[in-house]
């Protein structure tokens, strides 16, 4: 197939543990530190990176160019000169930063992009020389243009890679072909990488916050529905109690209406003993009785709400557990999901496409 051989060429990285350090960070940032997801994103990038730099330089090499000596010093006086196509690149770069007011590290600088490479050393060294004499901090902004403007081999990518994205909407540029490693030269900082794409990060994190936000609503609507369940049945045990204290309040005055009764009742005991013996026997049996009954009446009366309460409180204790149940299962299963799409990931990107690869396993998503 036609990308067969940047297939073999990545593979051949990841086999001799030869990636091109930047951009693996970069995948190891994007995946949270989850090894699989890092090497599949490392495929897709790299497998990216080689087919922009192919169609800039047709047939792709990656042998490394012997000009590209990393220990000569272009910008000592005696270095050579940059190329004229670096030239030209940096003068349509300057013009095409003003036309968009796009900004970019000259700028940190005070300098634009056509500045020589020796200005840029003196500007680099001025701005150190503030920050040791405490008239500046020293910001990531310049940390970033240190690392990207410093080197010339940095630079030289620095500036095709801004000059491609200023321009992106006449696609990749053709007029300045660069080498193929440049795109993924070492030089080029990680973290500056990552502060490009931060508005995506923040639209993700956005989505994960409302989506997150969306659950714990749910589940604190749940929760103030139990609180108020619970709120009512306490009252209905409130209010059980309130009415055995009425009964037990209303027993006691009949019992008092009835000691009455019985004393008003002695003082007819002259006049007919036996008739008021035998009245006052049928009244106490018959207080005797009803005390017994209104005692067992709020007994039992108690005894049936506490069953209640207590089976409400299980079925609200049972409820939860199977509320938390169901929230872990579904982690699991989200997890197990996500462990399968990304290990079948790296299976078929072995052996496929991108294409192919994310036909076969979109299935685990």
């Amino acid at each position: 197939m036609a990308d067969e051989k940047f297939y073999i060429a990545i593979a051949d990285e990841l086999e001799h543990k030869k990636t091109d350090r930047a951009l693996w960070t970069r995948a190891l940032a994007e995946a949270g530190g989850d090894v699989d997801k890092t090497t599949a994103l490392y495929i897709r990038m790299r497998l990216s990176q080689l087919k922009r730099a192919d169609a800039g330089l047709g047939n792709l090499s990656l042998e490394p160019d012997p000009s590209d000596d990393p220990n000569i010093n272009r910008n000592s006086p005696n270095a050579p000169p940059p190329s004229s196509a670096v030239v030209r690149l940096r003068s349509d770069l300057t013009k095409l930063l003003q036309e968009s007011g796009k900004s970019s590290f000259y700028a940190v600088l005070d300098l634009t992009p056509i500045a020589t490479d020796a200005e840029v050393a003196d500007a680099i060294a001025s701005y150190e020389a503030r920050i040791a004499s405490g008239d500046a901090f020293a910001t990531p902004e310049f940390k970033y243009a240190r690392e990207s403007l410093g080197n010339a081999r940095s630079r030289e990518a620095y500036d095709r890679r801004i000059f491609s994205s200023a321009a992106t909407a006449s696609g990749p540029s053709s007029r300045y072909p660069g080498r193929a490693h440049d795109t993924s030269s070492e030089g080029e900082s990680v973290l500056m990488q990552l502060w490009e794409s931060r508005k995506a990060t923040v639209i993700v994190g956005a989505v994960c916050v409302c989506i997150v936000g969306y659950m714990l609503l749910g589940f604190y609507k749940e929760r103030e529905a139990s609180a108020t369940r619970k709120k009512e049945i306490d009252a209905q045990i409130l209010q059980t109690q309130k009415n055995a204290e009425n009964d037990a309040i209303r027993a006691e005055a009949e019992r008092t209406k009835a000691n009455g009764m019985v004393t008003h009742a002695g003082t007819a005991i002259d006049r007919t003993t036996q008739i008021g013996n035998r009245s006052l026997e049928i009244q106490r049996e018959a207080e005797s009785r009803r005390r017994f009954e209104t005692e067992q009446q709020a007994m039992a009366n108690a005894q049936r709400l506490e069953m209640q309460r207590e089976a409400q409180e299980r079925q609200l204790a049972m409820q939860e557990q199977r509320n938390r149940e169901n929230k872990r299962q579904m982690d699991d299963r989200r997890a197990e999901r996500e462990k399968r799409y990304w290990a079948c990931m790296n299976t078929a990107l072995d052996r496929n496409s991108e294409a192919a690869a994310n036909a076969r396993c979109a299935a685990y998503r």
